[in-house]
């Protein structure tokens, strides 16, 4: 089956929400309880898999860029957005404030993607810790209210990143929107279904963090265009994107050790 689609998320918020978590989780990592600051953007990819209406399977990519929540990295984050269409939307259940600048989130992705953004998921995290914040009636209330102000139906879920609920629901459900906004017709998730381990995952970036922009290679990606039909050029086009991610690691972890030196 040839890849039909290349979807570039981003997971924002503000610090120590879960959006690292929330990724490493997805992509079969397991779970720690200590706090790993991401330094800029971290990346990794996965394949999605799902089934249409007419029970063709399409196969997609998830590019998933993870940005740092911390404010001394906002001018780093904003080439970063370039290009994405879908938007994860981070916040921590036991912090009100968190999903309160979440706003201020929505307004950098806004500014700095270049108007690709075709979907948004607000998802609260932690919902396995005790004293939470923000009621469930409450995470509700805000997607509505986001989606009133955005013009876009934004849905709300609850997740864990440390037991892992909901999060293979979160990604299937976001690939099944994405889809429908190139019009095809996904009938609607179910958690039984999304409970299947991910297709395989590709190009996981080893390193904790990525230190710098790499404009790019984002571009190449963006205009990368897979046809259905012809496998030997899309192995051909893939081939060529992973020999620019690796390239991208290896530039990257001599930038980390120049800064780690300084």
């Amino acid at each position: 089956m040839s890849v039909r689609f290349r979807f570039k998320l981003v997971l924002i918020g503000e610090g120590a929400v879960g959006k690292t978590s929330i990724r490493q989780k997805y992509m079969g990592k397991g779970f720690t309880g200590e706090y790993l600051k991401t330094i800029g953007a971290d990346f990794a990819s996965q394949t999605v898999e799902i089934t249409d209406a007419k029970e063709e399977r399409i196969k997609s990519i998830f590019q998933i860029w993870d940005l740092a929540g911390q404010q001394a990295f906002k001018e780093v984050r904003a080439s970063f957005y370039g290009g994405c269409q879908g938007v994860l939307l981070v916040f921590d259940l036991t912090r009100k404030e968190s999903m309160d600048k979440l706003k201020d989130w929505i307004l950098e992705a806004a500014k700095n993607a270049g108007g690709t953004i075709k979907g948004f998921y607000l998802i609260g995290n932690k919902n396995d810790l005790p004293g939470r914040a923000v009621s469930e009636k409450e995470g509700l209330k805000f997607a509505q209210f986001l989606s009133n102000r955005l013009k876009f139906d934004i849905p709300y879920i609850e997740t864990s990143a440390k037991t892992g609920d909901n999060i293979p629901f979160l990604f299937m459900d976001l690939c099944r929107i994405l889809l429908m906004k190139e019009g095809f017709d996904i009938p609607e998730t179910t958690k039984e279904a999304a409970e299947a381990p991910p297709v395989e995952a590709a190009v996981p970036v080893k390193e904790p963090a990525i230190l710098a922009p790499a404009p790019a290679v984002t571009a190449t990606v963006q205009e990368t265009s897979l046809s259905p039909t012809n496998d030997s050029r899309n192995a051909e086009l893939i081939s060529k994107l992973e020999e620019r991610v690796t390239k991208l690691e290896e530039a990257l972890k001599k930038i980390a050790k120049l800064l780690k030196d300084l």
